[in-house]
């Protein structure tokens, strides 16, 4: 696995955990998730969005593994870019929770 890619997993995992935490830090301000598939109120979705952040890491490890042992450039290039298409996504996404905290509090 290439370096670039296991940095943009790993980069995956903490843009989610620091979506978790400013999610749960604004809900306690009295904020809401706008999220509709997540309900933070309820543990199980908390523990169902864990799961499947870690589940899509360790398909995409996977995916990636086996496209290198079998030499299949665009299968490697499709994950890639959807780990850094992702990535972008949860950039945003933390940043629009961190810019709302800061005028909320």
């Amino acid at each position: 696995m290439s370096k670039n890619f296991k940095k943009l997993l790993m980069l995956l995992l903490f843009l989610n955990i620091v979506d978790t935490l400013t999610t749960f830090f604004g809900l306690s301000l009295g904020l809401r998730e706008l999220n509709p598939l997540v309900n933070f109120n309820n543990l199980n979705s908390l523990v169902l969005k864990v799961f499947l952040t870690i589940l899509l890491t360790v398909l995409m490890s996977i995916s990636w593994n086996y496209a290198s042992k079998h030499n299949l450039c665009q299968v490697k290039r499709f994950f890639y870019c959807l780990l850094v298409y992702l990535n972008i996504f949860y950039i945003v996404i933390v940043i629009n929770n961190l810019v709302v905290l800061m005028f909320a509090g």
